[in-house]
């Protein structure tokens, strides 16, 4: 067992699948517990229940490819003999990204399903959507893909994901303290994904005394940001943070490229992905990432095993950072449920939250650094820059650069 727990330590060091697992579904409604057992955890056969909610169809199907990665995870910690023994049984529901629906399948699983917690659920608004229950319910929510802030204010959620007012921030103050650009441009998709990270640039121009030389919105199904990029060229911008889709990224380096616009671009982290060179090509090259998450091709030994376990799965081309959010988050629900089993002979949700309100600078999945604290389960404290050149990705800072305020 010793071999097997320093293995999951070494995997689980270092953010939901389009295939629905349901080998825990009844047919009838929920059965009794064992004697002692927390729901979800059949002591007997050293089972735990656990689910998800995912966008399999619907505006956003590309999410499922996070999926992909939290099966992928349990796929592999199941097949490498459990987590100490106990196999983990995860069920998805496909929600469509309708909060109504995510909603119901949550109800779905806690009540027919009777699972233990929620693991990796995917976006912000169905996130939001299913909060008030979970909470009442006292439903561990492990890993939530979304960046409404209130979820980390919760003692029963423990989120990853950073918001973009931090992860914009960073970026820009790495640019001028780092790069050396006193000219700043911004570049931002125009609803609630955007405009955080709008205010993050501009707090950290405002706080560095740099200029803000241009300030241009766009929608998300933009196809054309020639006005935009020719503004931020014209004002001469050396720093240019461009925050919107993997469409819209691959959209601003190639209208650069076109303008002859030579200027430090950077973006969200989740556009740090094949996708988005499969959209651009080598314009991509350069563009620069404040990443919570280490690149798909990482020595990390989590990271190698995640490649492994999506190429056994038949999903190689799937390997980007959407899949390795999902990877990390399902790692971090194990990591968590294994440091409570070192007090505990059998799961129980009080254990599970405790074990991870004690993780300080833990590396996870691809997330080399979490920390959580009382009132404070935002696990991203810091991040890591990449750069993308020869259509892959590579880390270019040695050590994470943490939120400095």
């Amino acid at each position: 067992m010793k071999n097997r727990n320093r293995a999951l330590r070494a995997a689980a060091p270092l953010t939901l699948a389009a295939l629905l697992l349901s080998s825990c579904a009844f047919a009838g409604g929920a059965e009794p517990l064992e004697a002692g057992a927390e729901q979800g955890v059949d002591i007997e056969a050293k089972t735990i229940e656990i689910g998800s909610f995912v966008p399999e169809t619907g505006p956003v199907p590309s999410y499922k490819l996070i999926a992909e990665g939290s099966k992928a995870y349990f796929d592999w910690l199941n097949a490498n003999g459990g987590l100490d023994g106990w196999t983990i049984n995860y069920t998805q529901i496909d929600d469509g990204y309708d909060p109504a629906r995510s909603l119901a399948a949550t109800k779905e699983l806690v009540q027919k399903n009777q699972i233990f917690a929620l693991v990796a659920p995917i976006g912000t608004p169905t996130n939001s959507a299913v909060q008030p229950f979970a909470v009442a319910e006292g439903l561990p929510v492990v890993g939530a893909v979304g960046g409404d802030p209130s979820m980390a204010e919760q003692e029963n959620y423990f989120v990853l994901l950073p918001n973009y007012y931090d992860e914009a921030k960073l970026d820009t103050i790495f640019g001028v303290e780092e790069l050396g650009a006193t000219k700043v441009a911004v570049l931002y998709e125009n609803d609630d994904l955007g405009k955080p990270a709008l205010q993050g640039v501009k707090d950290a121009v405002e706080e560095l005394g740099v200029e803000l030389v241009a300030e241009e919105a766009f929608n998300v199904s933009d196809t054309d940001l020639t006005a935009q990029m020719t503004k931020a060229k014209e004002a001469g911008a050396e720093l240019t943070v461009v925050w919107g889709s993997n469409s819209n990224i691959a959209t601003a380096v190639t209208t650069a490229e076109r303008l002859g616009f030579e200027t430090q671009m950077f973006a969200p982290f989740y556009t740090a992905d094949p996708t988005t060179y499969a959209l651009a090509g080598d314009a991509l090259d350069g563009t620069m990432f404040g990443s919570w998450l280490l690149p798909t091709t990482d020595d990390n030994a989590s990271v190698q095993a995640y490649v492994e376990q999506m190429t056994a799965d038949g999903n190689a081309d799937e390997i980007g950072v959407f899949s390795l959010n999902g990877w990390t988050n399902a790692a971090l629900f194990a990591a968590g449920l294994e440091k409570s089993l070192e007090t505990s002979d059998s799961p129980t949700r009080a254990g599970l939250l405790e074990a991870l309100s004690g993780f300080e600078e833990v590396s996870v999945g691809g997330a080399p650094a979490v920390t959580f604290s009382p009132g404070n389960h935002a696990g991203t404290r810091s991040l890591s820059i990449i750069q993308a050149g020869d259509g892959a990705f590579a880390t270019i800072t040695d050590e994470t650069i943490p939120f400095s305020w």
